[in-house]
């Protein structure tokens, strides 16, 4: 079980991390992209603003649902 939580505008690119992560581990991994931006275009992509009691929710339920597919 692998979460992967990327900065869209890190340094190798957040994006293009994911490919990465989902060759590698396939199912067993999930990947959050976050980002700082809060511009328009970015709302169109991602959903801004995003509570952190939402993201921990999220993130808790990725865990458990992997964790079970594990089984």
């Amino acid at each position: 079980m692998l979460i992967a939580i990327v900065d869209l505008h890190m340094m190798t690119g957040g994006l293009a991390v994911i490919p990465h992560y989902k060759q590698r581990y396939g199912a067993g991994v999930y990947c959050a992209v976050l980002s700082g931006e809060d511009d328009e275009a970015t709302r169109e992509v991602f959903c801004k603003p995003f509570p952190t009691i939402d993201l921990r929710r999220r993130l808790t339920e990725v865990a458990l649902a992997l964790r079970v597919s594990r089984r």
